[in-house]
């Protein structure tokens, strides 16, 4: 069995599209068509089928998928293992949009002077999504916001920083109270479901005031841009990015600092990338200390 094959499958599964497939492998639609064919006809069952203008796995595909993903990483690792250099080949990565949005890009500039042979693939996503993609073996490691449970004993878990909440108002504000803007003013809502969300709910709480909600979402980047064109103020986790650090808003420090939110990456304590993934974090560490 062709574990390319099987990629092109997995690939049509998570997308529900053999167009998707094909571009995220550089190929056309029919090779993908005809690669998934070819392992119907191997296994002698249907699939994939039609659903309007998607594609979904049958219960046969399911019961494939399921298993397929162990094959094709256990490959891929054959492949990694086997390689000249422990710092060539594929870095599967996943991130929060925090990290893609401020740290990550420099950190991945300095990793890829050192490790010119090194290709990196980054799925982003939200924190408990990127540690189930870890745990099925999707992915290599994940900085992810560090969750409310015991991590196993066969991960590895590494801080990077710490995010104290602020609040994000106008420049225009003068008011300098955080407590009598929050009163005052409409909020723009970090998503509850999310980690920083529940910290600011949480704070808002404990400060015992009720804004008016004019809004909720989970992008950081999208509620600065609305603080900055009037819509209200919000509370979320203070991100060093360059994109929000431009726009014409003021962050203010909160009394409370007991909410803050702790970065870090989370790998496999034994993992095959262990190696570059060392690398990644002393990348981090060297441009946090410069």
């Amino acid at each position: 069995m062709d574990t390319d094959f099987l990629r092109s499958f997995l690939l049509t599964v998570d997308s529900g599209s053999m167009s998707e497939a094909a571009r995220r492998l550089d190929i056309t639609p029919a090779a993908v068509a005809q690669q998934i064919r070819a392992l119907e006809k191997e296994l002698e069952v249907q699939l994939v089928e039609r659903a309007g203008r998607t594609v979904r796995p049958t219960q046969a595909g399911h019961m494939l998928a399921a298993n397929a993903r162990a094959i094709v990483a256990s490959v891929d690792n054959l492949k990694f293992m086997v390689n000249i250099s422990p710092l060539a080949g594929e870095l599967r990565l996943g991130a929060i949009n925090t990290a893609l949005l401020s740290f990550l890009p420099r950190v991945l500039n300095s990793l890829r002077s050192e490790c010119p042979s090194l290709h990196v693939s980054i799925r982003s996503g939200h924190s408990s999504e990127l540690i189930g993609c870890l745990q099925n073996n999707e992915l290599d490691a994940v900085i992810c916001i560090e969750p409310n449970f015991a991590f196993p004993k066969s991960m590895l878990w590494h801080v990077f920083r710490q995010e104290p909440l602020v609040l994000l108002t106008s420049a225009r504000t003068k008011e300098d109270d955080p407590e009598t803007l929050l009163r005052e003013n409409p909020l723009i809502r970090y998503d509850r479901n999310l980690a920083g969300g529940k910290q600011a709910e949480r704070f808002l709480v404990n400060l015992n005031v009720h804004p008016t909600e004019v809004v909720e979402l989970s992008s950081i980047l999208a509620i600065a841009l609305m603080v900055e064109a009037g819509l209200g103020v919000s509370v979320v986790p203070d991100i060093d990015s360059k994109l929000i650090n431009s726009l014409e808003i003021r962050k203010r420090p909160l009394r409370d600092e007991s909410h803050r939110r702790v970065i870090g990456i989370l790998t496999h304590r034994h993992s095959i990338k262990s190696d570059v993934i060392s690398r990644l974090v002393r990348c981090y560490e060297a441009l946090s200390d410069a």
